[in-house]
């Protein structure tokens, strides 16, 4: 029984999480996956709720994307010129 839930989306949303509950005298564990396109949120305050841990499949894409796509530029003027230029300068 955790006791403070807080989850928050704006956007897609997109997670795999590890679930472990408690029922009873039994324990539980397993692998759940949702999504959600557009916002929402749940907050849950000292009630019975499962513990997970995840991660936003999503966000880490964009996140890997991102870092693709954005290519470092050479701090030498000149190697980029001539680079730019067939190596004529």
């Amino acid at each position: 029984m955790p006791g403070l839930v807080y989850k928050f989306s704006a956007g897609l949303y997109v997670a795999v999480a590890f679930v472990a509950k408690h029922v009873g005298d039994r324990y539980s564990a397993g692998l759940t996956g949702n999504f959600n396109l557009g916002s929402s949120y749940e907050l849950r305050l000292l009630q019975d709720a499962p513990v997970e841990v995840g991660v936003n499949i999503a966000a880490l894409a964009a996140l890997f994307l991102l870092r693709r796509a954005n290519v470092p530029t050479s701090r030498n003027p000149e190697r980029l010129s001539a680079k730019n230029h067939g190596g004529q300068w």
